[in-house]
This record gives C-alpha cells, sequence and structure tokens, in this order.
C-alpha cells in the first residue's frame, strides 16, 4: 500500500449534540468570538494551519 486516507475532520463531532451546543457556548463566552459561524471560522483556520505545517511529514 502506498498511501492512508484519514478522513478526520468530517467525523470531529456531531453538529447537534447538547455537548457541542454546550462546548461551544463555553468557548464563546470565554472569548472576544460572538457567533458560532466565527468559532469555526477560527477552529478550521487552526486546522489548516497545522495540516500546512505537518505535510509531507
Amino acid at each position: 500500500m502506498k498511501a492512508y486516507f484519514i478522513d478526520y475532520t468530517g467525523t470531529m463531532v456531531k453538529e447537534d449534540e447538547p455537548y457541542t451546543r454546550e462546548l461551544l457556548g463555553y468557548f464563546l463566552s470565554h472569548s472576544d468570538l460572538r457567533t458560532p459561524k466565527e468559532a469555526l471560522s477560527v477552529v478550521w483556520e487552526k486546522i489548516k494551519e497545522v495540516e500546512a505545517e505537518s505535510y509531507g511529514d
């Protein structure tokens, strides 16, 4: 086998679970972010940053 593909970003959390909403609320209340959309943007920015840094390892 030459490569493995792992789809980890699509299965991180279920979007509408009570714990997900609770975690998001906590995250927003302890940051300068005000909306779930802003939080999602920050998370995806960080994921892409980490992916770019680890590419080729």
